[in-house]
């Protein structure tokens, strides 16, 4: 997984600065989670039993959601998580994973969407 995280947690810039050891800490650990999370959000996706797989999702768009994650950062975090997956095992998932990661972007696009029309609704209204 570590190969993995330094793939995903090399997209942001660095911040020059004393905080640049703690930012980049927090990066790695959020990297991390993030990763862990859509792994145990496929891992429910390909289970017998999909509907197990709603609050995982609920889980990871909620994180991506508050880190303010691009399509670019999902899908490079989808990218470590299927080189986590297949180190896992040598056998292929049930079900093409593509399949979850558009419905993770369109779930992500429509909190966005939710986010910016709360804002533009509280502007209108003052």
């Amino acid at each position: 997984m570590a190969r993995a995280l330094q793939t995903f947690g090399a997209e942001r810039p660095s911040i020059v600065g004393t905080g640049e050891a703690e930012w980049l800490q927090e990066s790695i650990a959020s990297s991390a989670e993030i990763v862990d999370a859509f792994c145990r959000y496929l891992h429910a996706c390909f289970d017998s039993a999909p509907e197990r797989a709603a609050e995982p999702e609920a889980e990871l768009v909620r994180r991506f959601g508050e880190r303010g994650s691009s399509p670019q950062e999902v899908t490079l975090a989808y990218q470590a998580v299927l080189r986590v997956l297949s180190s896992e095992s040598g056998v292929g998932p049930p079900l093409n994973p593509t399949v979850c990661l558009a419905r993770i972007l369109a779930r992500l696009l429509e909190e966005y969407q939710r986010r910016l029309f709360a804002i533009e609704g509280k502007e209108d209204a003052a």
